[in-house]
């Protein structure tokens, strides 16, 4: 952030996820992909995004982009509440179809619009998709 001069970007070393705590995180085969898992072996804090806005450590966010390993449905649960009451614009890439499910019956029954990102007209059929409160993005 440093070397970039980015001023407006707060850094928290810690997964995100439903419940606050510690938790395992598995480190994978590349040096940029991890995720929680009872299989890991560092433990890692995790933070509730709803908590972190309600605690006014961060302001409510404006767009959000989840890309977790297969925690997106945990992370949307902790985040419910600013979700329901700020409406950030998501961008969402799940890992598994029944996740990819309940991630999208999740956003539609708090008001979302959901669009593939990959041009896939069915959002049940792609793995990466924008959320926008009401149709169109418009309450």
């Amino acid at each position: 952030m440093r070397l970039n001069q980015v001023s407006n970007v707060i850094v928290f070393e810690a997964a995100v996820g439903e419940q606050c705590g510690i938790d395992t995180f598995e480190e994978m085969d590349s040096n940029s992909e991890g995720r929680l898992s009872p299989e890991g072996k560092l433990k890692v804090k995790v933070v509730v995004l709803d908590e972190l806005v309600l605690s006014g450590e961060i302001p409510p966010p404006d767009f959000i982009k989840i890309d977790v390993e297969g925690a997106e449905v945990s992370v949307l649960f902790g985040s419910k509440r600013m979700l329901l009451r700020h409406h950030p614009t998501i961008f969402l890439a799940t890992h598994g179809i029944e996740i990819h499910r309940q991630c999208c019956d999740f956003l539609t029954s708090s008001g979302y619009h959901l669009e593939s990102i990959d041009g896939e007209k069915d959002v049940y059929n792609t793995d990466e998709i924008l959320a926008c409160r009401g149709r169109n993005g418009k309450e």
